[in-house]
């Protein structure tokens, strides 16, 4: 089991103190800059960036590309034994996604029961790539769900943004195809009142995901918005299950495994509005998905069948156009021995998305069908 060691005791204690934001961001640059000592306490990691500043990076921001300067060129580091090593001379542009790793995050908290793990196993078997799944529980305990299949388990008192930027200077591969699914059953962080997150750090880490390129899905029992309730009854608000930027998905979607979804009607919902995980991930391209739709299907067949559909979502976004043209600052091996920390970067990052989609003149018409019902 891999543990992050906890970045100090003032955290540990108070981890909405807006002090450790700092120690937050300090720690994932540190471990971005030092991946070998990834476990090790804040002050090990502090007694090292001395080191790490004589070579033009410095620890008070995420690092992102150290690896660059303003001419595109590669800039020679020091190691930590104090051997100056070059990652690259020029950065790589790297074509197509065949030779990239397929990774997955699921962060949570223990105190979430709902399993994905029928969404896990379709992506396993449906995956032309090995997955690599990784869980992250969020406090004390362990997640109800995906631990047999993680090939690690770590644990981190952090809040939810925090620990979704950590995950992108720390547990993925930098030149993985990244997934990062949320269960928000009570996570510390997400809500806007409980956030200690300003707009601009948002803004940052919304930036930072659409350059990894990497796809956020959020799980969580905040409600969706009925924006305009004559165009969705009741009765059809309960076969919601999830919705992105464009369209919304119901349980005839996931029976009949449609990733169409539905346009016309999504322009009268909107995602929950108190959320921060849920924004950013329809911000960023990624989708949101209800934990009560879900365990309103009584029925294990039909709920697992339902689950099937975010995971065709998933796999149908390893194929996006932006991810097929990347900027890798290192090989995977640097030549001095030393595993690469600096991720690639798309060469053209999509631009963020608006959580609703914009009214157009003519939308495509949508068919209506009687269906059986999932509860």
């Amino acid at each position: 089991m891999v543990a992050a060691a906890p970045f100090s005791a003032a955290c540990v204690a108070g981890d909405a103190a807006r002090r450790c934001g700092a120690a937050f961001a300090y720690r994932a640059s540190c471990a971005a800059a030092f991946p070998h000592i990834l476990n090790a306490a804040l002050p090990e990691c502090e007694a090292k960036s001395d080191q790490r500043t004589q070579s033009g990076v410095t620890l008070e921001q995420p690092v992102v590309h150290p690896s660059f300067n303003e001419s595109g060129a590669g800039e020679v580091h020091s190691s930590p034994d104090g051997q100056e090593n070059k990652c690259s001379d020029v950065p790589k542009q790297v074509y197509g996604t065949q030779a990239s790793p397929f990774e997955v995050v699921v962060l949570g908290d223990s105190s979430c029961t709902f399993s994905l793990d029928p969404l896990l196993e379709y992506l396993m078997e449906e995956s032309e790539k090995p997955v690599k799944i990784t869980s992250v529980v969020l406090g004390d305990g362990s997640l109800a769900t995906v631990v047999e299949m993680s090939s690690a388990v770590s644990s981190w008192r952090m809040s939810a943004l925090d620990s979704i930027q950590v995950a992108l200077s720390t547990v993925f591969s930098n030149d993985a195809l990244k997934v990062l699914v949320v269960v928000d059953c009570n996570l510390p962080g997400c809500q806007r009142q409980n956030s200690y997150w300003s707009g601009e750090e948002q803004q940052a880490l919304l930036k930072s995901l659409l350059q990894q390129g990497l796809q956020l899905h959020v799980f969580t029992h905040d409600d969706f918005v009925v924006t305009q309730p004559d165009e969705v009854p009741a009765r059809e608000r309960r076969k919601i299950l999830g919705l992105n930027s464009e369209v919304f998905y119901s349980t005839s979607h996931a029976r009949k495994r449609r990733l169409r979804g539905n346009r016309e009607q999504r322009l009268a919902l909107a995602p929950p509005t108190n959320n921060l995980c849920v924004q950013l991930a329809v911000q960023s391209g990624g989708s949101v998905w209800s934990l009560r739709a879900f365990e309103r299907i009584k029925k294990r067949s039909r709920r697992d069948q339902a689950l099937a559909l975010p995971a065709l979502l998933l796999l149908r976004g390893l194929s996006a156009p932006h991810l097929q043209c990347r900027v890798c600052p290192c090989e995977a091996e640097a030549p001095c021995g030393q595993p690469c920390a600096d991720p690639c970067l798309l060469c053209h990052p999509p631009p963020a998305l608006p959580l609703n989609p914009v009214p157009t003149p003519e939308l495509p018409e949508v068919e209506y069908e009687d269906e059986e019902d999932y509860d």
